[in-house]
C-alpha cells in the first residue's frame, strides 16, 4: 500500500471513530418513553395527519390523556391501556380544566361547557371564539375570538361574563390564565402577504398583553410588549403557578426561542434565542413552577430553569413535538408528536 492510500484509509478511520464516538457519547440522547400509544402515520412538515393531536392535557392521576385533534375529534386515551374513546367534536376551540373534568368546545358559532363525565352541555356564548383558558379550580375561564380585539372573563357556575379587556391587536396566537385567575395573557398578531406602502414585506407582526382581573370587575393592562424583530407568542404560552413568570414562544430572523416575562410588569426576566427550529410548538411548566419545558420543529425536548432560564436537560425525537402536558403531581410529561402517536416521559429520568 503506498503512503498516500495508506495516509487516507488511516484519515478516513479516525474520522469515522470520531464520530461513532460523538454519535454514542456526545449527541442529544433519545426521548425514552413509558409508554407510547395511538396509530403513526405517514407524515411531513406540509401534511397533517387528521389524528394528530393539537393539544393534549393529562387528567386526573395521570390516568388518561384528552387530546384534540386535527380533524377537529376530541379523544380520551387511557394510559394504561391505550385505547381511546371520542368524547365530542369541536370546530377549533379547545380547553379543558382537569379539576373538574369540565371541556369548552365551540360548534355552529357557540361555545358550549361540556361536562366529560357526564357529557352534559350548557351553552355558553354565540360568536367566533377560538382561543380558552382556564384557572386551575375551574371557577373560572377566559376566552377570546381571532378576529376580535376583546378577552372575556367568565364565571363559570353562572356562565355569566365578569370582565372584558381590549386589545390593541386581534387574539390571534393564543390565551392564557394563571391558576388563580389573577392574570390573562393574550398573544394578539396579524399577517399580512402584501407589502407596506413603501414596499417591505410586512408578515408577522405581534404582541403580547398582560390584563389584571381586579375584583370589581375590571381589566387592568399590566404589560405590552411590541417588538417588531420579535414574534411573540405564536404558539404557545405558559404561567408558572404562583403566577409571577410568563413563559412565552418567541422567534427572530427565521429562529425560535423563549421569553419569561413578570405578568405585573412586563419586564423580560430571561431569554433563550437562536433554536434551529422556525417555532416552538410546544410549552408547559411543572406544577411545582421549578421547569418549564419545550418542544420545537426539529424534534428538540429542552426542560428550562423558570426562574434563571438555565438548561437543565435536552432529549430528541426526530420528530415536531406538537404538544406538551404535565400530570398534576409533575412526575409524568405527555408529548404529541407530528405522526400523530402520543407519549408518556418519566420527568425524574429526564431531569437526571
Amino acid at each position: 500500500m503506498n503512503r498516500a492510500l495508506f495516509t487516507f484509509c488511516m484519515t478516513v478511520t479516525v474520522v469515522g471513530m470520531a464520530w461513532l464516538l460523538y454519535d454514542i457519547f456526545l449527541r442529544t440522547p433519545a426521548a425514552d418513553f413509558s409508554a407510547q400509544f395511538g396509530k403513526a402515520g405517514p407524515h411531513n412538515e406540509h401534511r397533517r395527519l387528521p389524528n394528530l393531536p393539537l393539544g393534549i392535557v393529562l387528567d386526573q392521576n395521570r390516568s388518561r390523556v384528552i387530546a384534540r385533534q386535527d380533524d377537529g375529534n376530541i379523544h380520551a386515551w387511557d394510559t394504561a391501556t391505550g385505547k381511546s374513546r371520542l368524547i365530542v367534536w369541536t370546530e377549533s376551540l379547545f380547553a379543558y380544566c382537569r379539576a373538574r373534568e369540565l371541556l369548552l368546545i365551540n360548534a355552529s358559532n357557540n361555545v358550549v361547557l361540556v361536562d366529560v363525565a357526564s357529557n352534559a352541555k350548557r351553552h355558553v356564548v354565540s360568536g367566533e371564539y377560538d382561543h380558552a383558558a382556564w384557572s386551575k379550580d375551574c371557577s373560572s375561564f377566559a376566552i377570546a375570538g381571532e378576529g376580535s380585539r376583546t378577552v372575556e372573563v367568565w364565571k363559570t357556575e353562572s356562565l355569566a361574563k365578569y370582565a372584558t379587556a381590549a386589545t390593541k391587536l386581534s387574539v390571534r396566537n393564543g390565551l392564557a390564565m394563571s391558576d388563580n385567575g389573577q392574570f390573562v395573557a393574550a398573544a394578539t398578531g396579524t399577517y399580512s402577504k402584501e407589502p407596506d406602502p413603501i414596499g417591505r414585506k410586512i408578515g408577522h407582526r405581534t404582541a403580547l398583553e398582560v390584563f389584571e382581573v381586579s375584583g370589581e370587575a375590571q381589566m387592568a393592562r399590566t404589560a405590552s410588549l411590541d417588538d417588531p424583530m420579535t414574534i411573540l407568542g405564536m404558539w404557545k404560552m405558559a404561567f408558572a403557578p404562583d403566577a409571577q413568570a410568563l413563559i412565552v414562544g418567541s422567534q427572530i430572523d427565521g429562529k425560535s426561542g423563549l421569553r419569561t416575562i413578570r405578568p405585573q410588569t412586563g419586564d423580560v426576566s430571561w431569554g433563550q434565542n437562536g433554536f434551529e427550529s422556525y417555532w416552538v410548538r410546544a410549552l408547559a411548566v411543572s406544577p411545582n413552577g421549578q421547569l418549564a419545558v419545550s418542544g420545537d420543529e426539529k424534534g428538540l425536548l429542552r426542560g428550562w430553569d423558570v426562574e434563571t432560564g438555565e438548561r437543565k436537560f435536552e432529549r430528541r425525537t426526530g420528530l415536531v413535538i406538537q404538544s406538551l402536558a404535565f400530570s398534576e403531581d409533575g412526575k409524568t410529561l405527555a408529548m404529541a408528536l407530528w405522526d400523530s402517536t402520543i407519549g408518556l416521559l418519566d420527568v425524574a429520568e429526564l431531569e437526571n
